[in-house]
């Protein structure tokens, strides 16, 4: 069971200069005709990974971009609440813009902190609309 995992394993990146030893069936027909040799691991299995359907067929190739993800998210971070004093400000005031920056970000997840934080963890909410 090991073994099949391990050329499974081995099968599923194109790129391992082990898969084509593995894999390879040029030897196939020697070891046929000498049954006291041992044979190479992927004449072994090949039986075992044939019986769950496994060809080489089966296999993507893929790659994995060199850029993250969430380098392609656009950011956009509004402070323009922070420009307001709150010693000086009306909570009403507050409220109003507050709504109005809501109203621009209706396609977004409104996620609310009180930004308090306790040894490394921040607690955050996501009201159900």
């Amino acid at each position: 069971m090991l073994s099949s995992e391990y050329c499974l394993r081995v099968s599923s990146n194109v790129y391992n200069l082990v898969r084509s030893c593995i894999f390879s069936s040029q030897f196939t027909k020697f070891f046929d005709k000498n049954s006291n040799h041992i044979r190479p691991l992927g004449v072994r299995v090949s039986g075992d990974l044939s019986d769950i359907g496994f060809t080489q067929k089966n296999n993507l190739v893929t790659s994995v971009s060199s850029t993250p993800p969430w380098h392609l998210v656009t950011r956009t971070v509004d402070l323009s609440l922070s420009t307001l004093s709150k010693s000086v400000t009306s909570p009403e005031i507050f409220l109003s813009k507050f709504l109005e920056i809501c109203e621009g970000l209706r396609d977004y997840y409104h996620i609310y902190t009180d930004g308090s934080k306790m040894n490394n963890l921040t607690a955050a909410v996501r009201p159900c609309l």
